[in-house]
């Protein structure tokens, strides 16, 4: 059996990151969430995320940076 895909969910509403968490987990994802840039990029760093899902307008740096910072 396959090991489920993590999902590493980021913005700065919890409300959001609970709603979007709730659903993946009921589709089988694995979810880590963080609400800035720097927090997302160091959980990357810890668990090696399949997909990230990013606000663009986060408190610290924007996704797209947080994007790109991943890409490296």
């Amino acid at each position: 059996m396959s090991k489920p895909a993590i999902i590493l969910v980021v913005d700065d509403d919890a409300d959001t990151i609970a709603t979007i968490s709730t659903w993946l987990k009921s589709k089988g994802f694995q979810v880590v969430s963080a609400a800035t840039g720097e927090e997302a990029l160091a959980r990357a760093e810890e668990t090696r995320p399949d997909i990230a899902l990013l606000d663009v307008n986060l408190p610290d740096i924007s996704g797209i940076q947080v994007a790109e910072r991943l890409q490296q």
